[in-house]
């Protein structure tokens, strides 16, 4: 399929809704590449890799609207008000790192978004990587026996702050922020009509106030686009064996008109070719029976790129942010491969980061629509010896309004 760029972000859970527009017959090319404004590839972490998706989506709609690509947002500052929602409403008593879109999209409505640079860390410098795995640490020992134990500590928000502020690592200048924009005891948010919160004169954005533009909606033409409309407006579809050919016609449509679509998918890092092939680095059904099941979890990326098969079996590649040449728009032509970023994190096998694996990765169909084993898990591993279920790994794409 030649060399091409690919594009991944990992998300940990199902995308809840459904889209039912149908869409008209798109055209492709023969193992043709077309993509969509990308945004560089970020690391992830823990179980909140639905965050930076949720964050890519966000900057790749911002990018469109503005024409540039150095909109920085921080996942980390969403993790931290998913956290305290569990914490101070007593949903569980242990973190729950897992999400999905719309879990991430109330949390921008509520808490809005924050720059890397406003959310600051005290002492040296941390990614976020060991930034996650040490806030998840310190606050689950608090909830052990610290001074999250005590149910009565929990409800009292100002202890929760307190808490996540110091797993988080919080500067002065981060605290300060968050005390007067949603106060010590977080009475106010942006989404609260009684006592709405103020963030002007902070790095803090409100998802009214960030451009975007995507095709479709209903400013799509006055260009009133804002990343708050398109929470409203856009909306998952789920895979279907039965309408295979129509759903990713709507994935097609929607990526030749350069929007930036989520797949959810289910990873099976035995499907993850890590030998000297051609195909280095790209998940394949093929590989996965070879090799048999390995570490396996929910996800989610905004595509890139996806590659399609002419009957005549020629191949024409494009650049992800360029529109596809006349000779990807065959509306016969067989799609057999997404393509989506290496972005891992913390829960990456080590056989990722070998020498020599590309920064993106393949997920060819015929391992994203077949039936895989899936495989029981324990304290959060996977049992390889005791796979009881099946499960096809495509799962749903997020879509513009119209697609």
């Amino acid at each position: 399929m030649g060399v091409r760029r690919r594009l991944l972000g990992a998300m940990v859970a199902v995308l809840a809704a459904s889209c039912g527009a149908d869409a008209a017959p798109v055209e492709q090319g023969d193992d043709a590449i077309v993509g969509v404004p990308q945004t560089d590839i970020e690391r992830q972490a823990i179980g909140s890799v639905w965050l930076y998706a949720h964050a890519r989506w966000a900057k790749a709609l911002n990018a469109r609207a503005t024409g540039t690509k150095h909109l920085e947002l921080s996942p980390v500052y969403l993790a931290y008000w998913h956290w305290f929602d569990q914490v101070a409403t007593g949903i569980s008593p242990r973190i729950q790192t897992g999400g999905n879109w719309q879990l991430a999209s109330s949390l921008v409505h509520r808490y809005g978004l924050c720059p890397p640079s406003a959310f600051g860390v005290t002492g040296e410098t941390v990614d976020d990587v060991t930034r996650f795995a040490d806030a998840l640490r310190t606050v689950e020992a608090s909830l052990a026996s610290g001074p999250l134990r005590d149910p009565a500590g929990r409800r009292d928000r100002r202890v929760v702050r307190a808490e996540l502020d110091r797993a988080f690592r919080l500067d002065a200048a981060a605290r300060s922020m968050l005390d007067r924009v949603f106060g010590e005891d977080v009475s106010r948010t942006l989404a609260s009509a009684r006592s709405p919160a103020d963030p002007s004169g902070t790095s803090l954005l409100r998802a009214e106030e960030l451009l975007a533009s995507y095709p479709g909606g209903s400013l799509a033409a006055s260009g009133g686009q804002t990343l708050a409309l398109a929470m409203e407006e856009w909306r998952p579809v789920y895979y279907a064996s039965t309408d295979r050919r129509a759903f990713l016609q709507r994935m097609q449509r929607a990526m030749n008109d350069r929007a930036p679509v989520l797949l959810t998918w289910f990873v099976d890092f035995g499907g993850l070719e890590r030998r000297e092939l051609p195909h280095r680095g790209s998940f394949s059904l093929a590989t996965l029976r070879e090799l048999g099941p390995g570490t396996q979890g929910g996800h989610t990326a905004v595509l890139d790129t996806y590659a399609v098969r002419l009957p005549d079996g020629s191949t024409v590649e494009t650049a992800p942010d360029l529109p596809p040449p006349s000779a990807a728009l065959d509306p016969y032509a067989e799609v057999v491969s997404v393509r989506v970023a290496r972005d891992w994190g913390a829960a990456r096998p080590p056989a990722v980061d070998g020498q020599g694996m590309p920064m993106y990765h393949d997920l060819f169909l015929d391992y994203l629509t077949s039936p895989i084993p899936r495989c029981v898990a324990r304290g959060g591993e996977t049992d390889t010896t005791n796979c009881p279920f099946s499960q096809v790994p495509l799962e749903s794409i997020l879509l513009p309004p119209g697609y």
